[in-house]
């Protein structure tokens, strides 16, 4: 009875193994038959346009992105508790605007007992100067109070200073952009309470090509743009030309640029360097949705006999929609400018009417 109940076990076991081996493959052929698979010979609708001559040049822009002027930590040079704290992260401070307090009771104890000390040396010097000359005391008794009088007066001067830096100040004028410490904390010196940042002037970092390097010189006045402010030209000055570039050979130039709206133009946003050619002639162009690839390894994809054929092209001066070019490509010819990501060298494109 056992052996027919274990067989009858296995049988189930291996029918539902069946079963399931059935299903699964019946799952895969209704998958492969539903797949989308992307035919060679389908051609893929696109919209091109004539390369062709146009008026180019008459702008040049580099883009990049704002950076603050000046940005650093407030920090103590002082060791103590923090009595008192007067700023919060959105505040503006000043140049040498009191920002924080430590505690300085044990100072001013020290400074009290000093004083007391340089008033009782003075009056010994006093008494001094009037007993030497009748030799009732001896003169270097005279000559030690002075010398004791004059490094009081430093020791004096020492525990200002130390007063002086328990009342922590902004180094430069700018806007707190994050606070690190509480009012109670208890701080080192060297330690960071805030991180205060200025944007009455931006530093715009571009990126310029090596063969466009020599417009560029130090202490030059620029046009500027920015996206946060359309429409409105600033003048910028460049403050730094690299003298090294990158793997793609092109050079960082810094601009500064005076921030006409703190309120509305910030760090982190992007701008431009707008240079305005004096000739603008006539030039052969290609839109500028047509390119694919880098600017420095531009590409555009050129429909002849029905396919679309990937071509190196090398370019000019580029405006708004339009860049110049310079080798590649001739007159006439269909440049893919719409679809570009459904297409490799050589596939079959029917351009849309």
């Amino acid at each position: 009875m056992k052996i027919i109940k274990r067989i009858a076990a296995l049988v189930a076991i291996v029918a539902l193994i069946a079963l399931t081996i059935f299903k699964l493959k019946s799952n895969k052929e209704t998958v492969e038959t539903n797949m989308y698979r992307n035919d060679p010979n389908l051609a893929v609708l696109v919209e091109a346009e004539a390369v062709q001559m146009r008026s180019i040049g008459g702008e040049r822009r580099y883009t990049g992105i704002f950076e603050p002027f000046r940005e650093g930590k407030i920090m103590s040079e002082a060791q103590g508790k923090i009595v008192w704290l007067g700023i919060s992260e959105g505040n503006f401070v000043t140049t040498g605007q009191v920002v924080a307090r430590l505690d300085d009771t044990l100072l001013q104890l020290q400074l009290q007992a000093l004083d007391v000390q340089i008033e009782g040396q003075r009056n010994d010097l006093r008494r001094y100067e009037v007993l030497t000359p009748a030799e009732a005391v001896p003169g270097v008794q005279l000559e030690k109070t002075k010398l004791a009088l004059k490094a009081a007066a430093v020791q004096r001067k020492t525990l200002l200073e130390q007063i002086s830096r328990t009342a922590i100040r902004a180094p430069f004028p700018g806007i707190v952009t994050m606070k690190m410490v509480e009012t109670g904390a208890v701080i080192a010196p060297g330690m960071p309470l805030a991180q205060l940042t200025d944007i009455s002037s931006l530093k715009l970092t571009i990126s310029v090509p090596e063969n466009e390097l020599s417009g560029f010189r130090k202490g030059q006045n620029v046009s500027t743009g920015a996206d946060a402010l359309p429409g409105k030209t600033l003048t910028g000055q460049v403050s730094l030309v690299a003298s090294k570039g990158d793997a793609a050979h092109n050079f960082a130039v810094q601009v500064l640029v005076k921030n006409p709206q703190p309120d509305a133009l910030k760090a982190g946003m992007y701008g431009s360097v707008i240079f305005a050619e004096k000739e603008a002639g006539q030039a052969l162009t290609i839109p500028l949705a047509a390119l694919t690839g880098s600017a420095q390894a531009a590409q555009v994809f050129v429909v002849k006999d029905g396919k679309a054929k990937l071509r190196d092209v090398k370019l000019g001066i580029a405006g708004e929609r339009y860049s110049g070019v310079l080798e590649g490509l001739e007159a006439g010819e269909m440049v893919v400018t719409s679809g570009l990501i459904n297409l490799q060298d050589g596939t079959p494109v029917r351009v849309r009417e």
